[in-house]
């Protein structure tokens, strides 16, 4: 076959056209796909952050029977809201805890006690919950189950069992999820 002059000037036009609409595909492709990227990212972090408040409310009514237990042991304050489990106001209620000795006959101890045996399988049942928001929480969580088996099974000497679990969801909120 033998190539004429205009033969080659249509070559000549046709290649450096399909090369700029190849390029402006994989331009467009690519910025689809970032798109896609960053949206798909925005729902993993905010399922992250739903896990995680899932697990703050699941453990809400737990720490909310220990602000109880602090204050029939004689915490003082101005303000106290019983359902705040953010890290400060655990961290607050360790650093309470660390200075009392929770005695076992106290009403809301009994009340704590008949919570745990009453919702265990509820604690129980969100470990999947933190193993989604990955190794150290469910590290946390299941710490934090041991201290519940602890209070479930004992009968007498809930307080250590108490501060650690509190120390274990302390941890938990601690974590970047």
């Amino acid at each position: 076959m033998i190539l004429n002059y205009s033969d080659i000037k249509f070559i000549d036009s046709f290649f450096p056209a399909l090369f700029g609409f190849a390029l402006d595909g994989l331009i467009l492709f690519s910025a689809f796909t970032f798109i896609q990227y960053k949206i798909e990212e925005k729902r993993k972090l905010s399922n992250l952050k739903n896990s995680k408040a899932s697990l703050r409310g699941i453990a809400g009514s737990y720490i909310a029977a220990c602000n109880l237990i602090a204050n029939q042991h004689g915490r003082k304050s101005e303000k106290i809201i019983y359902f705040e489990n953010d890290h400060e106001a655990i961290t607050k209620l360790i650093d309470y805890f660390s200075e009392i000795t929770i005695s076992d006959e106290s009403e809301s101890v009994i009340e704590l006690v008949d919570y745990v045996k009453t919702h265990k399988s509820i604690l129980d049942n969100a470990l999947p919950i933190a193993s989604q928001l990955g190794p150290v929480a469910t590290v946390s969580w299941t710490g934090f189950l041991t201290h519940i088996n602890y209070i479930n099974s004992n009968t007498t000497n809930y307080g250590p069992s108490i501060f650690n679990s509190l120390e274990c969801l302390r941890w938990l909120e601690g974590q970047n999820a």
